[in-house]
């Protein structure tokens, strides 16, 4: 096995590893532990809150982690020419960089939305309205939720291009 074998074996492991560990967490985040907390009322809401701060830093290194990797992978590729959608390989590779764009700009919004709702105490609102923090957590959870779509879209397009 030569120095450019090894090197795409560590890209692939790198990018499979990063895309299943963002993903991953994010389901975990939000199926598992987010309602498991929220059931607590208050208290729970907090330590969930406090949670999901503390996962930012791990998601932002294992997207650059899935960014990198994928960009050497790309342009390692004998079927990647740029700007040359002549084969469905191509198309498929086009639509995984378009959802990991999205994905990137939905953990952006999730990552300012964590950092507004950290001062935030007010749970509760005049007439029925929601309190700003119950719209923080309704973003947050509406992001969370489309960015575990576009990563289970993103997995399906990378076995198309099998």
């Amino acid at each position: 096995m030569g120095f450019l074998d090894f090197f795409l074996v560590t890209c692939r492991v790198l990018h499979v590893f990063s895309v299943a560990a963002w993903i991953g967490g994010l389901g975990f985040l939000g199926g598992v532990a987010g309602p498991v907390f929220r059931h607590f009322g208050e208290r729970g809401e907090e330590i969930a809150a406090h949670i999901e701060r503390r996962f930012v830093g791990f998601v932002w290194t294992v997207a650059w982690g899935a960014g990198v990797s994928g960009l050497l992978l790309m342009l390692m590729s004998d079927k990647f020419l740029w700007l040359d959608y002549s084969t469905p390989w191509r198309w498929f590779l086009l639509g995984k960089q378009i959802i990991f764009l999205c994905m990137i700009a939905a953990s952006l919004v999730i990552s300012a939305s964590l950092k507004e709702a950290a001062p935030l105490t007010s749970t509760t609102a005049p007439e029925g309205d929601l309190s700003d923090v119950e719209r923080l957590r309704w973003r947050v959870t509406l992001l969370q939720r489309l960015n575990i779509m576009l990563g289970i879209a993103a997995l399906i397009l990378a076995a198309c291009m099998q």
